[in-house]
């Protein structure tokens, strides 16, 4: 994959890791827990809309 050489390892890997269907689920979890989290703790502040999970 020469074009890829273009772009700093880093860049790639972390490219590749967010392809990735299990890291990407854990993210959304995440995401989603740390919103509703938020909510529950701070209802007076407006985070925007709520995040589903899978929506991220």
């Amino acid at each position: 994959m020469p074009y890829l050489e273009a772009f700093e390892p880093e860049d790639v890997s972390e490219a590749l890791r967010a392809c990735d269907p299990r890291a990407r689920a854990a993210l959304d979890a995440f995401a989603a827990e740390l919103a509703e989290e938020s909510h529950a703790r701070l209802p007076h502040i407006d985070f925007g809309r709520r995040i589903q999970r899978g929506t991220t």
